[in-house]
């Protein structure tokens, strides 16, 4: 692709986007080369300054000469030693910023159509809550489920596996250097992680139709079938044997009958309602009893309710919107599950007598002389006082 190396760093990133929209199979050559234009370092400068943490109280413009050094660095292509330990010298670890940051954009615009339609919405940013809210939909019926966890897998990334994929895109044997010489430092890129698993995801969302579903989360995955037990077994061994045939792995995954059990994901427990229910073969999303067990955990001692040491401190309307936050928090990430209201019954008694408990020993007073205080209540999700 010729673009002129002092054009705007947005102008060569918009044309690479287009041009990937545009041609799935589109080849993009001589992408290197974007790193000896100065601009694209100002363009990730800009934007390290409003997404590190670190940068925002960096005031003072980009010094020219960081950006003079890393353009002969990369003309020379001696850039490997910045990524060879984490640095502790600012200076160095801003160079690797923001070459990082300049890939991360280039990337991103090549790749923009694999991670839009990606089941784990790299791109678009999807929230647990619409993952649920897809599989709940899409759930109707499916009687057998493939869920796998590939968190364990991602420590045995293969960095020459990646490489193929990349050529499969890009026709540039610096970019890919530059690429893998990131992907085997200790600076992580998620975005190449990614790109590792997209080939996964894009085979699984080939084959989804009315009766298969495929959905990703960062690590979880699950794909639902309808059919018999043979179909499902066909289908976990097709899908183990590619995933063994391109990433030289065994899948982590297992399948399960969902008219006998129940599968976890993104904690939550999901089961088909069976022939006897009047609501046969909806997919059922509820609460598990372990996380209400374990939230429990930090407001209890010896099953009862016990006061936070650790808030006793705070102003009195402080801990109240604590305890108000925890309880809202709790309920809408639960909200699309069945049976939210009864489960969340339990903690929620605990919790209600943890905040009384918490104000009564700050003020070394009694639980009934709060509750005629603040006029402490709980309506609709969340705690109400008057303060006085």
């Amino acid at each position: 692709m010729e673009v002129c190396v002092m054009q705007k760093a947005e102008v060569i990133l918009s044309i690479l986007g287009e041009r990937s929209i545009n041609d799935r199979n589109y080849k993009f050559e001589r992408i290197y080369r974007n790193f000896f234009n100065e601009d694209f370092y100002l363009l990730a400068y800009k934007k390290l300054l409003t997404t590190n943490i670190a940068y925002k109280y960096e005031k003072k413009p980009l010094d020219k000469e960081v950006i003079k050094d890393l353009i002969t660095n990369m003309k020379n292509e001696k850039y490997k030693f910045l990524f060879t330990s984490k640095q502790e010298d600012f200076g160095l670890n801003h160079k690797v910023s923001l070459l990082m940051e300049i890939t991360k954009e280039i990337l991103k615009k090549i790749y923009s159509p694999i991670f839009i339609e990606s089941p784990s919405a790299y791109e678009v940013k999807k929230s647990p809550f619409e993952a649920l809210a897809e599989i709940k939909k899409n759930g109707l019926n499916k009687n057998w489920a493939i869920e796998g966890n590939l968190q364990d897998i991602r420590s045995k990334l293969d960095v020459n596996i990646l490489a193929t994929f990349l050529k499969d895109k890009i026709n540039d044997g610096r970019m890919i250097e530059l690429i893998k010489t990131i992907f085997t430092s200790p600076y992580k890129m998620p975005m190449l992680e990614e790109i590792y698993f997209s080939y996964f995801d894009s085979f699984l969302a080939n084959m989804t139709n009315e009766k298969l579903y495929y959905s990703r989360y960062e690590d979880q995955f699950l794909f639902l079938i309808e059919g018999t037990k043979e179909i499902a077994q066909r289908l976990e061994n097709t899908i183990k044997a590619y995933f063994s045939a391109i990433y030289l792995q065994d899948l982590p995954g297992r399948l399960i009958n969902l008219n006998d059990q129940k599968i976890f994901f993104l904690d939550y427990e999901i089961f088909i309602s069976s022939k006897n229910t009047n609501v046969q073969g909806s997919c059922n999303l509820i609460v598990p009893t372990s996380v209400i067990n374990e939230k429990i955990k930090a407001f209890t001692a010896h099953g009862k309710a016990i006061h936070c040491h650790n808030r006793m401190n705070l102003p009195i309307a402080e801990i109240v919107k604590i305890y108000d936050q925890e309880i809202k928090a709790f309920y809408q990430y639960y909200a699309l599950a069945d049976d939210v209201k009864r489960k969340i019954k339990k903690f929620k008694y605990y919790h209600y007598q943890s905040l009384l408990k918490t104000i009564a020993r700050k003020e070394k007073g009694t639980i009934s002389k709060v509750k005629k205080k603040y006029l402490l209540s709980y309506k609709d999700n969340g705690y109400y006082f008057v303060c006085k």
